[in-house]
């Protein structure tokens, strides 16, 4: 008895996810699909089909405000952060290395960055870069500088929110939800008079040497 009830259901259940992947990945437009389409699917199916379309919409909406917000807010906190600054250093990339090949990475990741760092050790910053699959990408941070004594080199520890990751290299960052990840990125670096270099270590990923000057 309990067979042929759910056999049944679970047969109706398979088609509905053919007919949702007939509906959403299918080349073809909705003109051009087979007459079967609609010959074969109930009216249950279509309401469960257009709930669907519904929530794909709503999602690309949400992402597209969430887009939105990310330039808008980004460089709002960036300009707050500039405005009670002890010291601001702008860094770019000089150097990059990858712990493990990849033949979709590129040989050399360009960066602009700016860090607004207060005499307390406490910093802010953010910077503009090509990943490492060539996407164009953007970080903002926050974190603490240690002062190893009176030497010139320091530690540093940040965290932030990465965005653009996104495609088929989505899975490259944990967490990532719509292009956007959560990182913590921990750094070494040395002060030679105005100039200021750091290697950024991402963890078992790999490495970058960044160069800049402070003022």
């Amino acid at each position: 008895m309990i067979v042929k009830t759910v056999y049944p259901v679970g047969i109706r259940a398979m088609g509905l996810m053919a007919l949702i992947r007939q509906k959403f990945m299918c080349p073809y437009t909705r003109s051009q699909r087979p007459e079967r389409f609609d010959r074969d699917t109930t009216h249950t199916e279509r309401g469960m089909l257009d709930m669907c379309a519904k929530l794909l919409a709503y999602a690309r909406r949400r992402f597209l405000k969430a887009t939105v917000a990310w330039f808008v807010l980004a460089p709002g906190i960036i300009c707050s952060g500039a405005v009670c600054a002890d010291e601001i250093s702008v860094q770019t990339n000089v150097y990059n290395v990858h712990y493990h090949d990849d033949p979709d990475h590129i040989p050399f990741s360009p960066l602009i960055g700016a860090e607004f760092r207060k005499s307390n050790g406490w910093l802010l910053g953010g910077a503009l870069f090509r990943n490492s699959f060539g996407q164009f990408s953007q970080v903002i941070y926050g974190g603490y500088l240690y002062n190893f004594g009176s030497s010139p080199f320091y530690g540093k520890m940040v965290g932030g929110i990465v965005h653009g990751y996104t495609g088929a290299y989505k899975d490259k960052l944990p967490m990532n939800v719509g292009g956007f990840a959560p990182g913590i990125f921990p750094a070494l670096g040395c002060r030679i008079g105005h100039v200021r270099i750091e290697s950024q270590f991402f963890w078992t990923n790999g490495l970058m040497v960044t160069a800049g000057v402070a003022f």
